[in-house]
C-alpha cells in the first residue's frame, strides 16, 4: 500500500498508523476511521469534514489532516529495538498528577501497557527514548537514570508532560 505506515504529528508529537483493512485504508489514532478516495492522494475520514492529503515518497512521507483543525505528519522511520530496550519499561510507573499507575510488562517480547480501564495494550518502542501505544493514544518520553529508565512522561489526549515517577 502505498500510505500504509506509521506518522508523528509535527506540533503535539501524536502517532497516527494508515493501514489496510480488508479492501479500504483506515487511521487509527483516536479510534479507527475509514478512509475515501477522493482522488490518488486525498482521502475523506469516514463521514466527517475532514480529509487526509499525501505526499511524498517513502520513507519522508507526510499526512495533511485538512478540515476544521490542520494538522501536519511526517512518517515514522521504522525503529527496531533490543530485547534490552523493551525489558528496560518492564515496571510500575506512578503518576501524582493523576493519581493512577501504569504498569509496563514484557508479554512475549512485546511490551503491553495496563491502565485503570485496560489492560494488555501494545507499547512500541519508536526511539531510543520514547515508546507509544496508537491504540491508547499515548506517547510517552522516556526519563533515565544511572540504573537505567526511571520514569516518562506521557502524551495523552492533548495533554503533554505528564510525569510518571517508576516506582
Amino acid at each position: 500500500d502505498a500510505w500504509a505506515g506509521r506518522y508523528r504529528d509535527k506540533t503535539s508529537g501524536d502517532i497516527v498508523t494508515i493501514r489496510r483493512e480488508g479492501t479500504a485504508l483506515v487511521l487509527e489514532g483516536g479510534g479507527v476511521h475509514p478512509l475515501e478516495a477522493t482522488s490518488k492522494t486525498v482521502f475523506r475520514v469516514g463521514k466527517s469534514p475532514f480529509r487526509v492529503e499525501f505526499a511524498g515518497a517513502a520513507p519522508k512521507r507526510t499526512i495533511g489532516l485538512r478540515g476544521p483543525r490542520e494538522e501536519n505528519f511526517v512518517e515514522l522511520v521504522p525503529y527496531v529495538a533490543t530485547v534490552a530496550e523493551i525489558a528496560a519499561l518492564a515496571g510500575r510507573y506512578w503518576s501524582a498528577e493523576l493519581g493512577v499507575m501504569w504498569t509496563i510488562r514484557v508479554e512475549k517480547g512485546v511490551a503491553v501497557l495496563d491502565l485503570a480501564d485496560e489492560t494488555g495494550v501494545p507499547v512500541e518502542v519508536t526511539g531510543k527514548d520514547e515508546a507509544a501505544s496508537v491504540k491508547a493514544g499515548v506517547v510517552l518520553t522516556l526519563l533515565r537514570g544511572p540504573r537505567g529508565v526511571r520514569g516518562f512522561t506521557a502524551a495523552v489526549l492533548g495533554l503533554r508532560g505528564i510525569g510518571f515517577d517508576r516506582l
